[in-house]
């Protein structure tokens, strides 16, 4: 069994940020908040004090949470299937909620009636976190036959509480991305095909194209793979692997980045790399884009 993303069961949506005045007005938690941030920064062995002003506007952008953009989206995919019977509920993130403590992937099965459905969400993962959870979904539904659907919310704010310069860098949107994910049989495989998940660690020089070449070297049908990256990680690999086509992913857009690309511009008969550097390893997924099956999709009935 594999798993199958259809282009259309991906919806997604940008939000439109907070004015400058509602951002900078005085929030009532600004002390309490401070207090916790403080408490957080030690519990990593950080001496540093709270920005006040970043956490003024962090406190001041809480209108779309994650919660808010999930509602806001779900009627789309509603509107295609139902989803009440959907196995598993999979969120994942990489910029923190204006809202903290909210269980998103419990709210997930609620606002789908799924009331069978497991929940789990990826956290610290930065943004290889959907990767992982493309892993997490075809671990857990290809381990029993019964379980066949799931559901990945993609989320992620434009502001965190703490200075990031990184998260600066990307001007991110706020956003949300819903994927409808059906495990089906290889002969009966269309859409965007899971084919694996890596996570490499770099060569002993740290060099990431030596092991993006290992990795390469483990695909078939190289000669139809696209590598699927940032903007700046793309430009050295179009130079490295000229024989290979290199796109860049929206940036701003964060988590959901490369699976927006893939809704808007996958190609048929194509494999797409998705690749994301992190500290010690390059972590990838491969997704191959296969027109639709011709004939009715076949499924043995669900076993008590």
């Amino acid at each position: 069994m594999t798993l199958c993303i259809q282009p259309d069961d991906l919806v997604w949506r940008a939000f439109a940020p907070e004015s400058e005045a509602e951002l900078q007005a005085p929030h009532p938690n600004q002390v309490l908040m401070a207090d916790y941030l403080r408490a957080f920064f030690r519990s990593h062995d950080e001496t540093q004090e709270p920005d006040d002003a970043l956490l003024t506007r962090w406190l001041n952008s809480g209108r779309h949470t994650f919660t808010a953009m999930m509602q806001a989206l779900l009627p789309e995919l509603q509107a295609r299937h139902a989803l009440q019977q959907i196995d598993l509920a999979m969120f994942a993130h990489w910029t923190p909620d204006s809202d903290l403590g909210c269980a998103v992937s419990n709210a997930l099965i609620h606002a789908c009636d799924a009331r069978q459905a497991f929940g789990l969400s990826v956290s610290d993962r930065g943004l290889a976190a959907p990767l992982f959870a493309l892993y997490a979904i075809d671990d857990y539904l290809t381990s029993d036959e019964n379980r066949r659907e799931a559901l990945l919310m993609i989320a992620d704010q434009n502001v965190a509480p703490y200075p990031s310069e990184r998260l600066a860098q990307l001007r991110p949107q706020k956003n949300c991305c819903l994927i409808r994910i059906e495990k089906r049989p290889p002969q009966q495989a269309s859409g965007l095909i899971f084919e694996g998940y890596y996570r490499q660690p770099y060569a002993e020089n740290g060099d990431p194209i030596g092991t993006m070449r290992q990795l390469i070297s483990r695909l078939p049908a190289a000669d139809t793979l696209t590598l699927l990256c940032n903007p700046s990680l793309a430009a050295v690999l179009q130079s490295a692997f000229p024989e290979h086509q290199t796109a860049a992913v929206a940036e701003s857009l964060l988590c959901a980045a490369p699976f927006v690309y893939l809704k808007h511009q996958a190609q048929p008969g194509r494999r797409y790399l998705l690749a994301v550097l992190e500290s010690r390893h390059l972590t990838a997924c491969v997704l191959r884009y296969q027109p639709c099956h011709d004939g009715p999709l076949t499924r043995p009935p669900r076993t008590c």
